[in-house]
């Protein structure tokens, strides 16, 4: 059971790194077809956006390399299990989670004003 927890973490801060590196890229891609038709004001919120978006996705490699060394250092002290609610895993897939919603909101307040 504690296998299918480490497997369930992993595979969540992964789903957010790929979505947070897709919509960067979404967005970059198609910024120079729309950028001169918007508000100067209403651009800032997609850089924003952009930020948090890569605040997510670097720290969620800071959470996968954490989840692997909980895992590694298990397996080397010959412990049965690893803790996911270990503050070393606990507190960067927050913060990725958090960063993530963060860059939504603001890419969504950008949608909004740049109407």
């Amino acid at each position: 059971m504690i296998e299918k927890a480490i497997g369930l973490v992993g595979d969540l801060i992964k789903h957010l790194i790929t979505l947070s590196t897709g919509i960067l890229a979404l967005t970059i891609t198609v910024w120079k077809d729309f950028a001169n038709q918007q508000a100067a004001n209403a651009k800032i919120w997609a850089v924003y956006a952009w930020i948090a978006f890569a605040i997510s996705v670097v720290v969620g490699t800071w959470a996968m390399m954490a989840l692997t060394g909980s895992v590694s250092r298990a397996a080397n002290s010959g412990a049965t299990s690893v803790d996911v609610y270990s503050s070393n895993i606990r507190v960067p897939v927050f913060l990725q989670i958090l960063s993530f919603l963060v860059g939504l909101g603001l890419a969504i307040t950008f949608g909004v004003k740049a109407k």
